[in-house]
């Protein structure tokens, strides 16, 4: 199996590390990685959603992924997700499609905790458009993301984990959904403070390429 991860932000130094993690959890099969020639270096609004999804329809052409058997879009806004499961006539993961739908098997009712104030009413538009908006019981967001987040990891883990406590506070035992490649390092840690693992989208998405081709 050959697969081509995708990043629709523009920052190739986090498309490099992408690749090296899906490679370590889908080691024997080929992963390649692309980064988008244009937009945001984060995607953090709606404006940064709409030049990512741009990207990736511009990017994601037959020819350019005629190699591969499947494209991970590494993003959990999954731009451009609908167009490209018609066009490219091959298995087209997005990272939010696939953390949802675990979650729902997972869990009934979930939260979603991510990094980016811009972010919550984007998901809940997300969901409701997916058919997943009834079992998402809200979204949480912590203020800094990107750089910012990795600059001081602690401070980043802490503000995770009092979001996700909030969620469970408030609407008691559900699923918690990590959303986004850039906060995947944390779920580890967060899942270790909660005392229960959390639902990373980046490793939902990997799984999901597990499932679909048998290992």
């Amino acid at each position: 199996m050959r697969l081509l991860v995708f990043n629709p932000n523009t920052n190739g130094a986090l498309t490099e590390e992408l690749v090296t993690r899906a490679r370590e959890c889908l080691a024997p099969h080929e992963v390649k990685g692309l980064t988008a020639a244009s937009g945001a270096r984060y995607i953090a609004d709606a404006q940064g959603m709409a030049q990512a999804r741009a990207a990736a329809l511009e990017s994601l052409t037959r020819g350019r992924v005629n190699a591969y058997d499947a494209v991970l879009l590494a993003c959990f806004g999954d731009p451009g997700l609908d167009v490209l499961k018609q066009r490219l006539h091959r298995p087209v993961f997005g990272l939010a499609e696939c953390a949802f739908a675990e979650a729902l098997r997972r869990f009934g009712r979930f939260g979603v905790v991510t990094g980016g104030q811009d972010w919550p009413p984007l998901i809940r538009d997300l969901t409701d458009k997916t058919g997943y908006g009834a079992a998402l019981v809200d979204v949480r967001a912590i203020e800094f993301f990107g750089e910012a987040a990795r600059a001081n990891p602690n401070r980043t883990l802490h503000a995770l984990h009092h979001e996700a406590q909030t969620l469970i506070v408030r609407h008691g035992p559900i699923g918690i959904v990590l959303g986004g490649t850039g906060l995947a390092p944390w779920a580890d840690p967060l899942s270790a403070l909660l005392g229960f693992p959390v639902l990373c989208s980046w490793r939902a998405g990997l799984d999901r390429v597990v499932e679909h081709f048998g290992s």
